[in-house]
């Protein structure tokens, strides 16, 4: 877009010329060039920039519309946008204008709302455009004029007020409440139907008597139905259990909607007079329930799930199961099959074999929920077959089930299950064999003894001694170490230390340091910094073990050497540390060892080491993103005038990822230099998801949400 004669002379171009050149650029035919001009108008104040871009909100193309709303909304003078955006909405003939003027003044925010009250005070025929900007801002200085809007001689403005009222707060003022409750005497349907609409985004409670005279308009049935759900009394309940017969089928899901509010606010009382009420209600009420689980409305669907489980009734149970599988209401449905408690297991028991084998798995981990009914021998029965019936995860969930709520008589087919040819299976009774083991250990204990920590199923049998060892049990898991199977010594390892720590325990976890297999090397190394006593005056002979393994070759354990000693936070490590961060290696994982030692640095000296912080002010520079993320995090615990400065300029990197870990950081800082730095990022930042990180640091300033932590005085 430069022209000839600038490129010859090298002569910078006007403000004016530049405006001129994107003028000519909006006339193109091609939307693309005319969405790039208005993207290539450079930040900052232009005069005419303004008018230009109003005129760009009424372009043909969407996303013409769309880059200038942004570059409106992001004009460093609200004063000059404000007054031309308030004026384009006058603009009848052209609604998308209007529309996108509304967009930019939301954008906008709280500065355009003074403005906007003004305007709608001087009145005009743009008043309900008014009101919906104002709507949309959603700030609180503008409910006064939106309540006086519920009175104004222009239905539709009246309309609009009640609609950006119950957009406004989710805790609505007395005054608000009382005008929308006026509002509903009001002898127009559109106000008094948005009016309804509003109360019940708000929850407002109205009372009975006020809705009773709108259930029959064939226009407000539905939102007077909704609101009810608000009132909090009991008496409107046979209104609303009517109501889930309606032959409207909006009619009956506001029922739905309203019957599931009434009764999650409800006293434990009021709440037994509901679902006494549903479970007396017939056939058809059960049925339209069931049929509102396919609704689009995922309220509606969850209201019917919770509905059904207060009816009791075998007919709802299948299909409270197969709303199990909608994600947006398989919690509901989970909770309402529950509800039945001992009524479910039999329908449950019967339908579940002929599940899909998913949908099985689902339902067999709902077993150990129903209390006292989960102890029901047809359950566990079922669970047992299962095990042997069933494969993969739908099997490995009647195992976890059994865990919670099997007996003696189970601890033999789970053993039996561990020889399975199926890894998720094997590990889901294992862990069930350890859960059962808190309430039968001598059973259990017995039975690995019986079986010995040999063969297929010994890698299983070593976590389950984990999960359920005594003291004394270690020496089980030491004799397995010495095994020929890798995979029975690093399942031993792993399992050590939930047992105990002591030095035979640390010898043996030392000595696995050096295992032929990595598996079982990596296994000693995260087992050595979970012991009990890791950091007590055993931690020197932990810490040093662990540094050596830092120099492993394989580089899965080197890093897990690593994070546990930054979990172990023991001084001792520090020189080790620092020469990983700031030694660059040449094998290709060099880069994720730096990055793990640097986090592992700043964990272990919580910000209280200038070496450190130096290391990290090196670092900042590195080519490699991770290193340079990780540096940034660590600097975020220093305080100096360096490390602020290091982390203001990461604002300016090329990564979007990188910039939006600096302000993250610089979160922590706090101070009037950091909240300008960020503000002026905000003004120039073109990726969203860096843009709300900084749209968030400067509330939690705002909140004084930000300082230097309590007890340490800033690093110089």
């Amino acid at each position: 877009m430069t022209d000839s004669a600038e490129r010859d002379t090298g002569e910078l171009p006007t403000p004016d010329a530049i405006i001129e050149r994107l003028r000519r650029a909006l006339e193109d035919p091609d939307d693309e060039v005319r969405r790039a001009a208005l993207e290539q108008l450079p930040p900052g104040w232009y005069f005419g920039g303004v008018t230009l871009l109003c005129g760009a909100l009424g372009d043909s193309s969407w996303r013409v519309r769309k880059q200038a709303v942004e570059r409106l909304a992001a004009w460093p003078d609200p004063d000059g946008v404000v007054p031309a955006l308030i004026a384009s909405l006058s603009e009848s003939g052209n609604v998308g204008l209007r529309n996108a003027a509304v967009e930019a003044l939301t954008r906008v925010g709280r500065p355009a709302v003074g403005p906007l009250v003004t305007a709608y005070e001087a009145g005009g025929e743009h008043k309900k455009m008014i009101v919906d900007a104002l709507g949309a801002i959603g700030d609180a200085s503008a409910l006064p004029t939106l309540c006086e809007a519920l009175a104004d001689p222009d239905e539709n403005v009246r309309a609009a007020a009640a609609e950006a009222l119950g957009s406004c707060s989710s805790d609505p003022p007395p005054e608000v409440i009382d005008a929308l409750a006026r509002a509903l005497d009001r002898p127009d349907l559109l106000t008094r139907l948005a009016a309804l609409e509003a109360g019940s985004r708000l929850g407002i409670a109205v009372p009975l008597a006020r809705l009773r005279p709108h259930l029959s308009d064939p226009i407000l049935r539905r939102a007077a139905h909704e609101a009810l759900g608000f009132s909090g009394d009991v008496e409107a309940l046979p209104y609303l259990l009517d109501g889930l017969t309606d032959r409207s089928r909006p009619v009956r899901e506001a029922c739905i909607v309203a019957v599931w509010k009434m009764r999650g606010t409800l006293e434990d009382e009021g709440r037994r007079r509901v679902d006494e009420s549903l479970r007396r209600a017939g056939a058809d009420v059960v049925g339209g329930l069931r049929q509102a689980l396919g609704a689009e409305d995922r309220r509606v669907r969850r209201g019917s799930a919770t509905l059904l489980g207060a009816t009791r009734t075998e007919e709802a149970l299948p299909a409270l199961v197969d709303a199990l599988i909608d994600e947006e209401v398989h919690d509901h449905a989970s909770a309402a099959i529950v509800a039945y408690g001992p009524s479910a297991v039999g329908g449950l028991c019967r339908i579940v074999r002929d599940l899909d084998p998913s949908l099985r798995g689902v339902v067999y981990s709902l077993f150990p929920k129903l209390g006292a009914a989960a102890a029901d021998p047809r359950i566990a029965a079922l669970l047992v077959d299962a095990l042997e019936e069933d494969e993969g995860e739908t099997a490995a969930q009647a195992a976890a089930a059994l865990g919670e709520l099997g007996g003696k008589e189970e601890l033999a087919p789970l053993l039996r299950t561990l020889e399975r040819d199926d890894r998720e299976l094997q590990s889901a009774a294992a862990e069930a064999l350890g859960r059962l083991g808190a309430r039968y250990y001598d059973e259990v204990r017995m039975l690995v003894q019986a079986r010995g920590l040999v063969g297929p199923t010994a890698p299983s049998l070593c976590r389950v001694i984990g999960a359920i060892g005594r003291p004394g049990d270690e020496s089980l898991l030491l004799g397995a170490m010495r095994s020929d199977d890798p995979e029975v010594r690093q399942a031993a390892t792993e399992s050590l230390p939930a047992i105990a720590g002591g030095s035979e325990v640390i010898e043996a976890l030392t000595f696995a340091i050096a295992d032929e297999s990595p598996a079982v090397r990596a296994g000693a190394v995260r087992a050595l910094a979970s012991l009990p006593g890791a950091r007590d005056t055993r931690a020197v002979t932990v810490v040093d073990a662990l540094v050596a393994a830092t120099f492993d070759e394989q580089h899965t354990v080197a890093i897990a050497a690593i994070r546990a000693l930054g979990s172990l936070g023991h001084l001792r490590s520090v020189g080790r540390l620092v020469e990983l961060a700031r030694t660059a290696t040449s094998r290709p994982e060099g880069a994720g060892l730096q990055a793990h030692a640097i986090e592992a640095l700043v964990r272990v000296t919580r910000g209280e080491s200038k070496e450190v912080e130096e290391v990290l002010l090196d670092l900042i520079g590195h080519a490699d993103p991770e290193i340079v993320k990780a540096s940034l995090r660590g600097l975020g615990q220093y305080h100096s005038d360096a490390a602020v400065s290091a982390l203001i300029e990461g604002l300016q990197h090329a990564r979007w990822d990188v910039r939006k870990v600096a302000v993250e950081a610089l979160v922590q800082a706090g101070g009037a230099r950091v909240q300008r730095a960020l503000r002026e990022r905000h003004r120039h930042e073109q990726d969203g998801l860096v843009k709300d990180a900084i749209t968030r640091a400067l509330g939690r300033f705002e909140r004084g949400g930000s300082r230097p932590p309590s007890g340490r005085p800033p690093t110089r």
